[in-house]
């Protein structure tokens, strides 16, 4: 395989991340089996995580935790919209939701 891009997209990240990693994490990735490269596209490397890995069942998980644990430390709260609320939306940016 060809040397990866410094920065490499994950097609399906398990995390809360913004979905790139470091070259060297991919290749990490690919040596354990926890990825599969899926391809160059606009010159950036993409990777697909093997959703059956233990590693990246164990990672999704706890994401899906800090997920929970987020919107239970702040439900009731105030929150600042960003305006996108896709096609059924009716908020404008900077609206304050209750």
């Amino acid at each position: 395989m060809p040397k990866l891009s410094s920065r490499v997209k994950i097609v399906n990240s398990v995390s809360n991340g913004s979905g790139y990693i470091r070259r060297r994490d991919a290749e990490f990735f690919l040596a354990q089996g926890r990825a599969v490269h899926v391809g160059k596209f606009a010159g950036q490397d993409h990777l697909r995580l093997v959703e059956t890995h233990p590693q990246n069942q164990n990672a999704a998980l706890q994401a899906a935790r800090d997920d929970q644990k987020a919107f239970d430390d702040n439900r009731g709260g105030v929150v600042f919209w960003n305006g996108d609320t896709g096609s059924r939306g009716t908020h404008q940016p900077s609206e304050v939701v209750c």
